[in-house]
């Protein structure tokens, strides 16, 4: 809109009579060229800030950059939720349960598509699982190189896990009393006690790989504490309780209770949030830089008519 009226604010050739010919001439070459500026300027700007689904030739490489995909869905549905639940954001705030339900079930589509397009036709966990198997049958191989690949598989193991317990949780908005949440407590239990055998089965690959360098704690554990949708770890209980959880979900999503609330993702507010306002940002600046560059190649254009005269 900048652009538009700053343009519009010029009238065109032959409209007045009194102006000078060579900011006519100006005018005349500046316009086009500032266009194909601002479409040059726009396409750059939008390349530089896409994702770059394009996978790494290393394994490690791509599963650090698979972890960073979760980390980046992981906190953009806990920010939406915890918005939801302290009511700040009018935005959201003033949505209804089943259009909140809506936000946050695109979030965990595309949190599955885009893993789903990084990793191509290799799926993640047997990639780490491969991996695994590889390493503990070459005598060459570290203890640093099992131990993190172990951990890669963990990530990918609980990738899934978190995207299916954000449904549930997505679900709760579609409630309409507390009674109704037998079934949700049932997925939730189905989708721990499914995912801890799972984790099970890496423990008999290689059972001390799975705790700290101090012995202390299950890895698994701590990874499911971490990273359950929404809710702060001080709240998972070891083991998790499925109608533990359940009631503490109910509470953020009808009552708008925060004492479990996970305000970690707060962290990332301007990259996981903002990404409309991003977008938005950055045609306001390539508007703003067309029209400057509109009336220095004006100005530049006019300046050599006059030389050229001379």
């Amino acid at each position: 809109m900048a652009m538009v009226y700053a343009l519009a604010s010029h009238r065109g050739p032959g409209l007045d009579s009194d102006e000078p010919e060579e900011e006519v001439i100006g005018r005349k070459y500046a316009f086009p060229l500032a266009i194909v500026f601002c479409i040059v300027a726009y396409v750059f700007f939008a390349w530089a800030f896409s994702q770059d689904y394009t996978k790494p030739c290393g394994d490690m490489a791509y599963f650090d950059k698979a972890d960073s995909f979760d980390d980046y869905f992981d906190n953009r549905f806990n920010f939406f939720l915890s918005r939801w639940t302290l009511n700040e954001e009018p935005k959201v705030g003033r949505r209804s349960n089943k259009a909140m339900h809506k936000v946050l079930v695109d979030l965990v589509d595309q949190r599955e598509a885009d893993l789903k397009r990084l990793s191509g036709p290799d799926d993640r966990r047997y990639t780490a699982l491969r991996r695994l198997y590889v390493l503990l049958h070459m005598e060459s191989s570290t203890t640093d190189e099992i131990w993190s690949t172990a951990v890669s598989l963990i990530h990918a193991v609980g990738s899934n896990q978190t995207a299916e317990l954000q449904r549930v949780i997505a679900d709760f908005f579609l409630l309409q009393n507390y009674s109704s949440t037998k079934e949700l407590t049932e997925r939730i239990g189905k989708i721990l006690n499914s995912y801890q055998l799972k984790a099970d089965l890496v423990k008999n690959y290689l059972p001390e790989i799975l705790y700290d360098k101090a012995g202390n704690c299950d890895y698994w554990t701590e990874y499911t504490q971490k990273h359950f949708p929404g809710v702060s770890s001080k709240c998972i209980l070891v083991p998790p309780n499925a109608t533990v959880i359940t009631k503490i979900i109910h509470r953020m999503v009808h009552s708008h209770s925060t004492d479990c609330l996970d305000y970690s993702s707060w962290e990332l507010f301007f990259s996981v949030h903002n990404i409309e306002s991003v977008r938005m940002g950055l045609l306001l600046i390539t508007l703003a830089s067309s029209v400057v560059f509109y009336k220095l190649l004006k100005c530049a254009i006019a300046r050599c008519v006059v030389k050229r005269r001379k």
